[in-house]
């Protein structure tokens, strides 16, 4: 099943992130707070995917490392648990941007600057540099295995569930729907400032009313694909603490072949499967339900087209230019005497 699985979410994974990077860094949507942590969190899962599967394609065909290479055991599962657990928290962070953004309160709406969301993306991959390290002492290779003491697996267990089935998508879900019900506020007070200034009943309306916040149309599309992307991530991330918490339960527990086999499959399933679909389904989702998001790809790859196109014609021209026979002295087909 990995020999299908992987390479497929690696073509997919690949091709979509470096997607959604280049419609977020059009010039219509780069100024964008929230298209700032898009691209961030896109280029986390980047680097995730393809380590991860690149290096478990290896271990398929090649004798794994981490079975016997002790610095790249413990390396691997740093790098890989420092790029999810960022991506993790800078989707969080575009879900509080979305909450600002939508805010009644200008001191809350001016944290959704780019300047802003840049200085927190920096925070947080600086944090998951720091925070992982302790994966750089537990991890060891015994028995063929990269593995970790046993008393270190009920502190992982509690460590996923905190950073993985607690607080990413807490802050997800909390902000999302303050983001949300903002929003609906806004429309609502835009509606009965329409309806006054319709009915004439109050002459000055227009300025009293509370229309001065105003949610652009990008904005709209951003948030609609934040909540997109935060449904998934609950869906697809919150199973594998629950595994890593049964796992170290059940350690010492006597079990049947059939058991071990079906633990086998459920750790895989929630460990590898459900990641790898999350870290690289964004741009597909993004595709079926964002209008702005399909124009700017097309019109990104158009442009891309064009302009490779015309590389390609300036090239060819100049080399058939070269290589034409030029006549000596502006004479041509004069015969000169020895």
């Amino acid at each position: 099943m990995s020999l299908i699985s992987m390479p497929i979410f690696l073509t997919l994974g690949t091709v979509g992130n470096l997607l959604n990077c280049l419609v977020f860094l059009q010039k219509t949507l780069r100024s964008n707070s929230c298209s700032i942590y898009f691209v961030a969190a896109s280029i986390a899962y980047l680097l995730f995917l393809d380590f991860s599967i690149g290096t478990n394609l290896y271990a398929i065909y090649f004798k794994d490392p981490t079975t016997y290479i002790s610095p790249y055991c413990k390396f691997r599962t740093y790098f890989l648990s420092s790029c999810l657990c960022a991506a993790r928290f800078i989707l969080a962070f575009a879900c509080v941007d979305r909450y600002a953004m939508c805010s009644r309160h200008s001191r809350i709406r001016n944290f959704s600057q780019p300047r802003i969301a840049a200085y927190v993306i920096a925070i947080i991959v600086g944090l998951w540099i720091l925070i992982p390290i302790h994966v750089l002492v537990f991890y060891k290779v015994e028995n063929g295995r990269c593995t970790v003491p046993e008393a270190y697996l009920y502190f992982n267990a509690a460590y996923s569930v905190l950073i993985g089935a607690a607080l990413p998508p807490g802050i997800m879900i909390v902000f999302s729907a303050l983001a949300v019900r903002s929003l609906r506020g806004i429309r609502k007070s835009i509606r009965q400032a329409i309806v006054q200034v319709n009915n004439a009943s109050i002459r000055d309306s227009a300025t009293t009313t509370p229309m001065s916040i105003r949610i652009k149309q990008h904005d709209h599309q951003l948030l609609k694909m934040l909540l997109v992307d935060v449904i998934l991530y609950c869906l697809s991330n919150i199973p594998p603490p629950m595994s890593n918490i049964y796992s170290s339960v059940t350690l010492k527990w006597n079990k049947t072949p059939e058991q071990i086999q079906l633990q086998n499959f459920f750790t895989y399933l929630v460990s590898q499967f459900f990641i790898y679909f999350s870290t690289s389904a964004s741009l597909y989702t993004n595709l079926m339900i964002s209008k702005t998001f399909r124009h700017e790809l097309i019109s990104a790859l158009l442009r891309h087209f064009l302009s490779t196109r015309r590389v390609l014609i300036r090239v060819y021209t100049n080399g058939n230019t070269n290589n034409t026979v030029r006549p000596i002295n502006g004479i041509v087909g004069a015969n000169t005497a020895p």
